[in-house]
């Protein structure tokens, strides 16, 4: 017999959810700061970007005060820097699940769909984003012979890196951003459409670091808010958020080859 699909009121509504976030955000941060001081990074941590990366809205209302030239000064290892991001996804996935166990009427898996994909839906998507990457990265890489595409940590990247913005990074990501947040939004009075915009703006701001390389941040802001629609368009029209996470990886995997292995020509 199958299970009748969970009624609206087992999910936080609109505004409960943009606290919990808030909290979940904060609890990452704490979390970041705790592997900073785990692994020696205390002094080498932008302070201003620890801020943006939780709450990018400071960029927006403060533009002065946040106009970083890179993540970090001096250099750090990728590795380290994973080390603190593992950490910071693992707390808020942990407290993404405690805020959905105080919901009854719906499991974790429900709140957030994950089901899985239906047979060969994910196909067109994967399509999809394949054309928008070779029309919106590769060809104006090639065309403006540009030193490789996104953030100059993608140079410095080793395997565990590579392994970690393909793996952690997406799930933890899919399931704050298309996830736990699109739900409760998605429910709210900016219905779907809102949710989606929303997010993905969400999604695009607190990946603003990542841009600082590209022909012009606003460019490179544009382009991650073209691919972040089409993972939360999948999304909805799978009605699973693996879709989302799987495109997302392939988002990521093939950025780090193409910067490393075709455009840097190592």
């Amino acid at each position: 017999m199958t299970r009748p699909a969970p009624a609206s009121s087992s999910y936080w509504g609109g505004w409960p959810t943009i606290g919990l976030s808030a909290l979940i955000l904060l609890g990452v941060g704490v979390a970041y700061a705790a592997g900073a001081v785990f692994v020696g990074l205390v002094g080498k941590l932008h302070i201003a970007t620890l801020l943006v990366d939780l709450f990018p809205v400071l960029a927006i209302l403060f533009p002065d005060s946040f106009q970083l030239p890179g993540m970090f000064s001096p250099p750090i290892e990728t590795d380290a820097l994973m080390h603190i991001y593992w950490l910071g996804a693992l707390a808020g996935l942990v407290l993404i699940y405690a805020a959905i166990r105080r919901r009854r009427g719906v499991s974790f898996g429900e709140y957030l769909d994950l089901r899985p994909i239906p047979h060969l839906a994910l196909l067109p998507w994967i399509g999809v984003l394949a054309l928008y990457f070779c029309l919106f990265v590769v060809l104006p890489e090639l065309v403006m012979a540009h030193d490789g595409v996104g953030s100059g940590l993608i140079a410095g990247g080793t395997f565990f890196y590579f392994v970690s913005a393909v793996t952690i990074a997406p799930v933890f990501e899919e399931i704050l951003f298309r996830g736990f947040i699109f739900a409760g939004l998605a429910r709210s009075r900016i219905g779907m459409a809102g949710a989606i915009v929303l997010t993905t703006a969400m999604w695009t701001a607190v990946h603003r670091h990542f841009t600082v390389e590209w022909f012009n941040e606003i460019y490179g802001l544009g382009v991650l808010f073209g691919a972040g629609l089409i993972f939360a368009l999948a999304r909805v029209r799978t009605g699973s958020l693996f879709a989302a996470i799987a495109l997302h990886a392939s988002w990521n995997a093939t950025l780090l080859l193409v910067d490393v292995m075709v455009l840097k020509r190592l």
